[in-house]
């Protein structure tokens, strides 16, 4: 007999429980004007649920900043406690921080994208247009307005 498959795993349903605790840690309770300038994206859970790398942006700077790096670094175990309390954890996570990449490069990816976009036409002539076709389809005649 086979054993039924989940869709969700226990670490992936606490990955997402403490990414969004984590997002409002950040925001609300970390004094740090450097770890509030930092936007989350993403975190990954090992399966033992003991190590949890978390990845963020840096809002309106390109790249990798050392400075924001090292304050979140210095927020981290306050982070652990805290995510370790509100939880009810057992164990108290590692939580390891690291620049997201990936995002950056999607969001100049979406951006090329949307520069190389075909301008879109007007409503009312494309509508026109639409209408003029209809009509010449149907065999009515067509007058040219």
């Amino acid at each position: 007999m086979r054993r039924r498959e989940e869709p969700f795993t226990r670490a992936q349903r606490m990955q997402q429980l403490m990414f969004a605790e984590i997002e409002r840690i950040v925001a609300f309770e970390l004094r740090s004007r450097l770890a509030q300038d930092v936007q989350l994206t993403r975190a990954k859970l090992a399966g033992d649920l003991g190590h949890l790398r978390v990845f963020y942006v840096v809002a309106d700077h390109e790249g990798p900043s050392e400075r924001h790096q090292d304050a979140l670094e210095r927020a981290a175990g306050f982070v652990a406690r805290t995510l370790t309390d509100v939880m009810a954890l057992r164990r108290r996570p590692i939580v390891v921080w690291q620049h997201d990449g990936d995002y950056e490069r999607d969001k100049r990816i979406s951006a090329l994208l949307a520069d190389a976009a075909p301008p879109a036409t007007s409503g009312d002539d494309a509508a026109s247009a639409d209408d003029a076709l209809t009509t010449r389809e149907a065999g009515e005649p067509h007058d040219g307005t």
